[in-house]
Order: C-alpha cells, then structure tokens, then sequence
C-alpha cells in the first residue's frame, strides 16, 4: 500500500444496474475503459466485485475481484 500506483484514473461515473443495488463505476483514459462492478445481489458463488477493462471497445481483462 505504500506504492505508487502504476494508473490513476479520475472522473468515473455510477451506473445504477436495477433496483436491486448492484451498481458500476465506469472510468475512460485514452482508448481505454475501465468498469468496475459492485455486486450486492447475488448468489453465494457471486464475486462480491468484477473489473473489465476495454481497449478500443474490445475486452481485454475480467477478472473477480475484492472490496477492501
């Protein structure tokens, strides 16, 4: 955690996804995208979290992930 970050990214905007509070924070730099998923809902093999990245609106990376 003492690191620098290798990427900061600014600027993002929440998406609502229904009415049952799972919600994204979708963030662009360049031709990059990047979307981060907040899963409330869901069932007990559901990641509580999911990052996609885009490149030029292909997706390059999804992986599950933690919220800490």
């Amino acid at each position: 955690m003492s690191e620098k970050p290798d990427l900061i990214i600014e600027n993002g905007s929440l998406k609502m996804d229904g009415s049952g509070g799972n919600h994204y924070y979708e963030f662009v730099k360049g031709n990059y995208k990047y979307v981060c998923y907040l899963n409330i809902l869901g069932t007990a093999d559901t990641s509580p979290a999911i990052l996609s990245v885009y490149k030029d609106n292909k997706e390059i990376l999804n992986m599950s992930a933690e919220i800490r």
